[in-house]
């Protein structure tokens, strides 16, 4: 018979985004040159993400990459356990060949939640259709509700070393900054000043859009309530002292197009 655990929760931030860079091969290629090539991928693009990425405080973000190729359920199994104890939070897909989706990359993504972003990138080649395979786990993601986002670029067909061109490189790069964007503001909370009355959200769709997709939560000070508040004296000055103090600390602050508020004055 087990007993509860009882957790002491401290201070604590949202957690940093960290990306997790992974290859999908095909495990009918017996040749070791493929092999190599499909890993050189996987190091290059997590070599320039972390050399290029940034997070909102300009300290560097995150990354992680695995050399075990996705090729069945079992090394996708693998690799989602290893990124989900590292905290991968952002998935960026690096497909050469083509490849099975339900047995490989649906195998590791259904491991992680529908808010997870992920990106595949891919080669253009006819030899090695990289890119159909990035057409078809689109399309498996989109019928289970999983927004996904298919890079598709350009690399050399044949060769161990492949170098990725630059415009595939800054599609990539500049995925990742929207993505690590997004995932740290997961968690936060935005001050709005001068909003509807009383606080009522009636009519404010954008609400609910931004803790759904953002996880944003809006605090909200009504500043007509303020006004009354000192108007009627009931907000002494020591008080109102500690409210302005409150709001320096609240970052970031969100201002509210909203009329100004005259605050009348004995």
């Amino acid at each position: 018979m087990s007993s509860p655990i009882l957790l002491n929760p401290i201070f604590s931030v949202p957690l940093d985004p960290v990306i997790g860079v992974i290859g999908t091969f095909d495990h009918r290629l017996s040749k070791p040159e493929d092999r190599k090539r499909a890993i050189f991928l996987v190091k290059e693009v997590a070599d320039k993400i972390a050399k290029e990425v940034r997070m909102w405080n300009g300290c560097p973000t995150t990354v992680v990459y695995t050399e075990e190729l996705v090729q069945s359920p079992e090394t996708a199994d693998k690799v989602a356990r290893a990124f989900k104890e590292s905290g991968v939070n952002i998935l960026v897909v690096v497909c050469d060949t083509w490849s099975f989706p339900e047995l490989t990359l649906m195998a590791l993504r259904s491991q992680f939640s529908k808010e997870t972003s992920m990106n595949i990138t891919c080669g253009n080649s006819g030899p090695k259709p990289g890119v159909v395979f990035a057409q078809a786990c689109s399309g498996m993601c989109a019928q289970t509700g999983v927004q996904v986002t298919t890079n598709i670029g350009s690399w050399p067909d044949f060769g161990e070393n492949p170098c990725i061109t630059a415009e595939t490189t800054e599609a990539l790069i500049n995925w990742c900054f929207a993505a690590v964007t997004r995932e740290s503001w997961r968690g936060r909370r935005i001050r709005e000043f001068g909003h509807d009355s009383m606080g009522m959200e009636t009519a404010r769709a954008h609400i609910d859009a931004m803790r759904s997709i953002f996880g944003l939560e809006v605090i909200r000070d009504d500043m007509l309530l303020v006004a009354g508040r000192l108007d009627k004296k009931l907000m002494i000055r020591m008080s109102l002292r500690r409210y302005m103090v409150g709001l320096r600390k609240c970052s970031p602050v969100a201002l509210a197009h909203s009329p100004r508020v005259m605050v009348k004055r004995n």
